[in-house]
């Protein structure tokens, strides 16, 4: 089987960056269901918009190597459930193996509420547990599998310039306790397009 693309973190990267820019960055593009109906310029998430993004980013990286690396989600394993892996042959035993996986977790403003409720607000510190913990899950996992692990962060909170939720201590004193580190990245959506706009995407 000719390779169409390399199977590295630096291939993996580019794909995850495509697919934040082309295909969920702005209501204009994203699946409807991530924002909640005519209210994404509040920043009101939709009810499951970690799910929402799983779908949407597996069936892109499944596109992505043409059939040479596979993708699913969800695998279930005995420390826990696997957001998205990533599967190539394996020539040795003519079966599939790990090459990489990918958490997802989702930093917002407000929770989701019914269409005609005001959604609570989402803490900093709730925030920063979520991505702790898809420190501790991506870094225990890659290393369970023996593979590359990556932590994607979408960031659907309306004001994306107050903290960094990677820089959180509850963040850094998960990536001192887990062992191999993943590659992590947060990748902004905006409830607009004049929002990503003004934040510097053309």
């Amino acid at each position: 089987v000719e390779q169409p693309c390399s199977l590295t973190k630096a291939e993996l990267v580019k794909a995850l960056e495509l697919f934040h820019r082309r295909e969920v960055l702005t209501p204009i593009v994203c699946p409807k269901e991530l924002w909640r109906p005519k209210q994404a310029a509040k920043y009101y998430p939709g009810p499951r918009p970690e799910k929402v993004l799983q779908d949407y980013l597996k069936r892109f990286l499944a596109a992505w190597w043409h059939g040479f690396s596979r993708a699913e989600c969800e695998d279930t394993i005995n420390i826990g459930r696997i957001d998205i892996r990533l599967l190539r042959p394996d020539s040795a035993f003519g079966s599939l193996c790990y090459w990489a996986i990918v958490e997802l977790k989702i930093v917002k403003s407000f929770d989701h509420s019914a269409s005609d409720a005001k959604p609570n607000a989402v803490s900093e510190l709730e925030n920063a547990q979520a991505v702790a913990k898809g420190v501790e899950q991506s870094s225990d996992f890659a290393r369970d599998r023996g593979c590359l692990g990556v932590l994607e962060i979408y960031d659907m909170r309306k004001n994306k310039t107050t903290s960094d939720p990677r820089k959180h201590s509850l963040v850094l004193e998960a990536l001192a306790n887990h062992k191999p580190n993943p590659e992590i990245r947060l990748s902004p959506l905006f409830g607009s397009a004049d929002d990503a706009r003004h934040a510097g995407y053309a």
